[in-house]
């Protein structure tokens, strides 16, 4: 996470310095009414998933600033890991012993909705922003299983492993406080970044197995399912690296 965080942000200076050589795009922040932004660090992470933002500005009443504007963002970010082949493998040790390994790949994956309001400073070609963001999620992690059998005695198949895996499911909501940069390739295209401060409550749910038998068939089953409530906070150092795309007003 560090080293992509590094190198992301790395990527943008170098983007704001290059710009900065020939700065001679001239246009009016206020006219874009909307603006619709794709986060892309993930493919930097490896981490398959995306979040969109949509910001619509509203003005106040009889202020009508050339400055700054405010916004309203809706916000949907989706990812995950859904790997779920199973695999096997076979290990012969001698003529009459032998072990089968089994193993399935574990599955992770989250939604989170969120709404916020955004203050943006506009500076040409730069533009400067900070809010706050609200919202919920749902995360799954199942993070698969192993068991073994193994064959002490070539009449008798005798089976005997174990299950040390648990599956969790969390529903929670989020309050966000970030601050973030952009930069206008054009008109309507800008790429920003923005790092955050995050309060969080979580209610998890999660489910124990264990697999322990003998004869000629066996499978993991649910041992116990435990609750449990946390509330915390973190800092997020890249939580957005978007590409946007401004809509005209009229």
């Amino acid at each position: 996470m560090i080293k992509t965080t590094i190198f992301s942000l790395f990527m943008l200076t170098y983007v704001f310095t290059y710009a900065q050589q020939d700065d001679t795009l001239k246009f009016n922040n206020r006219k874009y009414k909307q603006e619709i932004g794709i986060d892309f660090k993930g493919l930097f992470a490896g981490n398959p998933g995306a979040a969109m933002v949509w910001k619509v500005r509203y003005d106040k009443k009889n202020l009508v600033s050339v400055s700054y504007a405010d916004y309203f963002r809706y916000q949907l970010a989706v990812n995950g890991n859904m790997e779920m082949t199973p695999k096997n493998n076979t290990i012969n040790y001698s003529n009459t012993v032998g072990s089968v390994y089994h193993f399935k790949n574990g599955s992770y994956f989250s939604v989170e909705p969120m709404i916020g309001k955004e203050r943006v400073n506009f500076f040409g070609k730069f533009n400067f922003f900070y809010g706050l963001d609200l919202g919920l999620f749902f995360r799954h992690n199942d993070p698969g299983y192993g068991y073994y059998t193994n064959f002490n005695d070539p009449n008798v198949n005798y089976y005997y492993g174990y299950y040390g895996s648990s599956i969790s499911n969390q529903f929670g909501a989020d309050a966000i406080a970030f601050f973030g940069m952009k930069y206008h390739f054009t008109e309507q295209f800008s790429i920003s970044a923005e790092t955050g401060l995050s309060l969080s409550y979580a209610h998890s749910a999660e489910k124990y197995y264990d697999w322990l038998v003998t004869g000629t068939q066996s499978s993991p089953s649910i041992s116990a399912t435990t609750f449990s409530n946390a509330i915390s906070t973190s800092a997020i150092y890249l939580r957005l690296l978007s590409l946007n795309y401004n809509i005209k007003r009229y």
